[in-house]
């Protein structure tokens, strides 16, 4: 006798989940289409996600799939001489399977399994719990720094060419800077993640970008004036900080709703 496990989804959600977050994960994580995930999430009864688990096996399951928003439970199963008994009702169950190169010559019957058009779910256990995981997303962190990196390859570039064109650096070349940068750190954002940014992201997102620009924007004008031999004046101070808080952020606002349809377009993420 051994005692095996199963790995059962109580049908609600972690209170402060969002559905729609949840549903873009659990697809992700299991790689079948949004669709399935949302019917296999939308069902308010008990259903095993996996059986037949080592008890650390089906630990790491509940832990993963409790961090994308599930509340989960771990039923034990003992099995002896090829007879079932389970500690869990069996019923509305739906078994998540393991992808197999040779077809079984006693395929299981009675027991119906998410399946992508194309493709299997994962191969095994461990290969499932090493799938893509909020641990392996990008952060708010991740993206300010490369939002940062980029601008700033982007203002030198912008200024080399400006010089040997002999062309005076202008309002566009900064605005065409923050749409370089805003839209590759976004798009990055939106394809690590599989989704785009919560309310409360996306106003992390234009706050965080705009104080970066300040920063930059009062550096460059410190580099420039120092070249040149002059000191800082207030007003100086004064007009950059209103260009950079009054002009770009709105702007940057707008290039992130750009990115979003840019996403939608692309198929990463709905609307």
């Amino acid at each position: 006798m051994k005692s095996l496990y199963k790995v059962v989804y109580t049908g609600k959600l972690q209170k402060e989940a969002n559905p729609s977050i949840v549903i873009q994960k659990f697809s992700l994580l299991f790689k079948i289409p949004n669709s399935k995930a949302q019917q296999f999430l939308s069902s308010s009864n008990p259903k095993a996600i996996k059986k037949d688990l080592s008890h650390e096996i089906a630990l790491k399951y509940k832990n993963k799939l409790e961090k994308i928003g599930l509340q989960i439970e771990i039923c034990e199963a003992r099995i002896e001489k090829k007879k079932h008994s389970a500690t869990c009702s069996e019923n509305n169950t739906l078994y998540i399977k393991e992808k197999t190169k040779q077809k079984s010559s006693n395929p299981p019957h009675n027991k119906p399994e998410i399946r992508d058009n194309k493709s299997n779910l994962a191969q095994s256990p461990s290969e499932q719990i090493d799938a893509k995981t909020p641990s392996q997303q990008m952060s708010l962190l991740g993206l300010f720094l490369r939002f940062s990196i980029v601008y700033l390859l982007l203002n030198i570039a912008i200024s080399i060419v400006l010089n040997l064109l002999a062309i005076k650096s202008n309002s566009g070349a900064v605005v065409a800077t923050l749409f370089g940068a805003t839209m590759y750190a976004c798009l990055v954002f939106g394809k690590k993640n599989n989704r785009f940014f919560t309310k409360k992201e996306k106003t992390s997102a234009v706050l965080g970008f705009a104080f970066i620009n300040i920063l930059m924007q009062l550096l460059f004008t410190l580099l420039l004036l120092t070249a040149l031999s002059k000191p800082l004046s207030s007003t100086i101070l004064l007009f950059t900080l209103g260009i950079t808080i009054i002009v770009h952020t709105p702007i940057i606002y707008f290039f992130i709703g750009r990115t979003k349809k840019t996403l939608i377009r692309q198929g990463i993420i709905t609307d």
